[in-house]
């Protein structure tokens, strides 16, 4: 299960990773991975092989488990109008305006409050599976 949840934060870690290593800043791409339009494109991918692959609903949970993460993002990125430069913005369509976002990482606090609830979901999770 964690590998799975791991997984559906891949865009995030690769972004991470490459940022550490290159000092590139790769959030001219974000739209790719993390906007609405193309979120939707491939969680309908994902559940479209996964569902081609494996029988039963497996293709549904995963087209809901990838359009998750752009649920998750929009909780924790800032919306458009904030004068954050450092946090990317969530993009509804492609690299158009108009931005989405509630801002929860905008704050310590929040950011603490978020990690805390993705562990809680997590445990969830786990509680359920196994």
């Amino acid at each position: 299960m964690w590998l799975l949840l791991v997984c559906c934060m891949l865009p995030d870690l690769q972004i991470g990773i490459n940022f550490c290593f290159t000092g590139l800043n790769n959030y001219d791409y974000y739209w790719i991975s993390h906007g609405l339009f193309m979120c939707t494109i491939w969680a309908l991918l994902t559940g479209i092989i996964t569902g081609v692959i494996y029988s039963g609903p497996a293709g549904v949970v995963c087209c809901l488990l990838v359009l998750s993460h752009w649920g998750l993002d929009f909780i924790c990125l800032p919306w458009d109008n904030l004068p954050i430069d450092k946090i990317p913005r969530l993009p509804i369509m492609f690299d158009l305006k108009p931005n989405a976002g509630l801002g929860m990482y905008e704050t310590l606090t929040g950011a603490i409050v978020g990690e805390a609830l993705g562990l809680v979901a997590m445990v969830i999770g786990l509680v359920l599976v196994y």
